[in-house]
């Protein structure tokens, strides 16, 4: 999944950019599906990894990495409120497992916390406060709506 959510992201989504500021992030798709009972330390280097290679393909020097690197680290505590009592440590969050109201806030949350992160970070200042704002918005909401059609297309039946 790592290589095709990638690949996808270089070849096609990085050409989509709607109202100037709106690029759909689909590669967080892969944070989002990890196992539960993931090591941290592998947690981190899968986050640091990914950014990695999204920042080599879309010349963005370090904050891809640096945004990955970050949500993946408060990924547990992200996901901990989302799950039931008697959830497996081999966990992965899924529309299936989790249903689809409660897989998408926890996907909005993950994801509104990487848009907030990624242009943070790009941006590196808040004299285009607007233009920042509207990019975590719309970056939000794209990325969303993109992960949310993947979930239910690849949902396991």
């Amino acid at each position: 999944m790592f290589v095709v959510l990638v690949l996808v992201q270089a070849l096609v989504l990085n050409f989509v950019q709607l109202f100037g500021c709106a690029t759909p992030l689909l590669y967080i798709y892969f944070l989002i599906e990890l196992p539960r009972g993931i090591e941290r330390w592998k947690l981190y280097l899968w986050g640091f990894f990914l950014g990695f290679v999204i920042d080599t393909f879309m010349n963005t020097p370090g904050v891809a990495t640096i945004s990955c690197t970050t949500v993946a680290a408060l990924r547990p505590y992200i996901l901990e409120p989302f799950l039931t009592v008697d959830a497996s440590s081999d966990f992965s969050p899924s529309m299936k497992q989790m249903g689809f109201d409660k897989y998408m806030y926890f996907s909005g949350v993950y994801t509104a916390l990487y848009c907030i992160v990624f242009f943070t970070v790009d941006y590196f200042t808040f004299w285009h406060f607007g233009l920042w704002l509207l990019s975590i918005i719309t970056s939000f909401a794209l990325t969303l709506l993109t992960i949310a059609a993947v979930a239910l297309a690849f949902q396991k039946h």
